[in-house]
């Protein structure tokens, strides 16, 4: 038996997000939000807490997962001797906690059913709040929790649809290609032109997306004529 193992059996393990790991790391205390701990797999969406089912199927025990909160809650203060930053920080409270995207939703003031917002980054991705009923696609989307303010608030949901590349394309047009030398540069070009002339480019350069779900489709350029 190695040394995790032997560990995590006497429940001195923890599989946790990135967002609990930074906070054990300033505060000692060990949560996740609702938002991170549904990217897991292991949450019932329904509910907002582990599915049994999933544990079973992960073959992980409850006990060595983070507890799943609201996103704002007294998720502690951050322990100065804990994390060796500076004194003016000790007893900072961390009141709350929010996946990626779902705080692009909450910042664009997503917060009522049928508000939609799309960020624009490496790849780009579309929510829309659905309310605080989950709605389940049958399109090749997905189903998120977009927040929860409070222990006595109700979690509103999300469905989305995310795009692989985005930006990312920008920039292999410009160092791949060498068909602009800035990315403002493309707004130049797309400008000059009325039409794309039925040339098409599918940059499925880390497969697709929402809604195939291809992970093994490959960048396409068609259309192409003397």
């Amino acid at each position: 038996m190695d040394i995790v193992e032997r560990e995590y059996n006497n429940d001195n393990v923890i599989f946790c997000t990135i967002d609990a790991w930074i906070l054990v790391n300033l505060t000692g205390k060990i949560m996740t939000d609702v938002t991170n701990a549904s990217r897991t797999m292991l949450v019932d969406i329904k509910n907002l807490e582990y599915s049994s089912i999933m544990l079973g199927v992960f073959d992980i025990k409850r006990s060595a997962l983070p507890d799943i909160k609201p996103n704002c809650f007294d998720f502690g203060n951050i322990n100065v001797s804990i994390t060796g930053l500076p004194e003016s920080l000790q007893q900072t409270k961390i009141a709350c906690m929010i996946g990626d995207q779902q705080s692009a939703t909450l910042g664009q003031l997503c917060v009522s059913k049928g508000d939609t917002k799309c960020t624009y980054g490496t790849g780009a991705f579309l929510i829309a709040n659905t309310g605080i009923e989950p709605i389940f696609s049958k399109n090749g989307l997905l189903t998120t929790p977009c927040f929860k303010l409070g222990i006595d608030e109700p979690a509103y949901f999300g469905l989305e649809g995310s795009i692989a590349v985005c930006a990312v394309l920008i920039n292999w047009l410009k160092d791949n290609m060498g068909i602009i030398s800035s990315p403002d540069e493309i707004n130049t070009k797309a400008r000059k032109v009325e039409t794309s002339s039925g040339l098409i480019l599918v940059p499925a350069f880390a497969g697709l997306f929402a809604p195939y779900w291809r992970t093994d489709a490959r960048g396409i350029l068609i259309g192409l004529t003397q």
